[in-house]
């Protein structure tokens, strides 16, 4: 900045460097101070998606959060020891480039799903200073799936609908 034109015209002028002075002491006090920092730094992605999802996250109940922890499980060996602060785009590509061959297209799509989710509430919360999943897309699967399944056919639907009902307490499932 200090070779911008405009920059060493604003830090001739007293009031503008006082003024960027201040408001590092205000911020010194709280975003910028040991304590804070300290916090922000430390949390790995596993233990900052754990509190998240013990707290509970958005307006999601119990069986959606549930399905949030198997979801992110993919991801936990790749990012799961790396501090939240630690994880860039360049890492997440790579992660879910890695899982693109390991996953196929609904499970890879939960497990980006769920990350960004996941990102975008420390980025919110104030745990990390940028989002990196601005503008990522998820990778496209490249397990070949060799077997395709027809849908179940009316009987079939009968069939497996009969035997639930016998496994259904009648009264708090009632089909």
């Amino acid at each position: 900045l200090t070779e911008r034109t405009w920059f060493s015209k604003l830090a001739t002028d007293e009031a503008f460097t006082q003024t960027v002075i201040d408001r590092y002491r205000d911020l010194r006090k709280t975003y910028f101070s040991d304590e804070y920092l300290s916090n922000y730094i430390d949390q790995t992605f596993e233990e900052y998606t754990l509190m998240v999802l013990n707290r509970g996250i958005g307006k999601a109940v119990s069986r959606t959060i549930d399905g949030y922890r198997i979801s992110v499980g993919p991801v936990l060996p790749y990012i799961g020891n790396i501090k939240m602060v630690d994880i860039d785009r360049d890492r997440l590509m790579n992660t879910f480039n890695k899982l693109s061959y390991k996953y196929g297209k609904v499970s890879l799509k939960k497990a980006f799903n769920t990350t960004k989710m996941i990102m975008e509430d420390a980025y919110y919360d104030g745990k990390i200073p940028k989002n990196p999943f601005v503008r990522l897309k998820a990778p496209e699967s490249q397990v070949k799936i060799e077997y395709y399944r027809d849908a179940y056919t009316d009987e079939e639907l009968a069939l497996i609908f009969e035997k639930a009902k016998e496994y259904c307490n009648k009264i708090l499932y009632p089909m």
